[in-house]
């Protein structure tokens, strides 16, 4: 994978039941110079949402995958 980017937003909207428009962005990660295989991108979505552990967060994932 690569061009790896992880947006973490709020998601209290999903206990809330009430839409409160576009969700807040926490924090963002772009790794776009090298190549990150599955096992290294699970772990690094693991530690993300353990810094939010009483938070109730949600991680957009999106990358490109490459034949090489």
């Amino acid at each position: 994978m690569e061009n790896l980017k992880i947006t973490i937003v709020d998601d209290s909207d999903k206990y809330s039941g009430v839409d409160t428009g576009p969700a807040f962005k926490m924090g963002a990660l772009s790794v776009s110079e090298h190549f990150i295989q599955a096992e290294a991108l699970e772990a690094v979505c693991s530690s993300l949402l353990a810094l939010f552990p009483n938070d109730p967060v949600k991680l957009r994932i999106s990358y490109d995958l490459g034949n090489h």
